[in-house]
């Protein structure tokens, strides 16, 4: 293709890459996940002070991929494929450990 005088030289054309697309598409798939976590659920205290009630808990799956390579060492904690019996996270609420694992899914 030729230009004409005193045109700009057309831009090539580059597609959008869709993997951080794709892979916030994938966040919190049950079918796709390979590990699953039990968040919340321990009992809070203080010294001093009497127990309080259990802190609810919430189930979350995710795709060991991504977390090897966004957070090795929540990686290193579960076995990938074994949905069955999911991983036991404390002392931090379901809430915040959401939004740290929609992170590690580019979000």
């Amino acid at each position: 293709r030729t230009n004409k005088p005193g045109q700009q030289p057309a831009a090539p054309f580059v597609p959008g890459n869709p993997t951080l697309q794709n892979m916030l598409k994938d966040f919190g798939n049950e079918e796709t996940a390979d590990v699953k976590f039990e968040v919340g659920g321990a009992v809070e205290s203080a010294k001093g002070r009497r127990k309080r009630a259990k802190t609810p808990t919430s189930t979350f799956h995710a795709h060991h991929i991504f977390l090897r390579l966004n957070a090795p060492a929540l990686a290193d904690m579960c076995n990938p494929g074994d949905v069955s019996a999911p991983t036991a996270i404390n002392n931090i609420q379901p809430e915040t450990f959401k939004d740290m694992l929609y992170y590690c899914y580019g979000g």
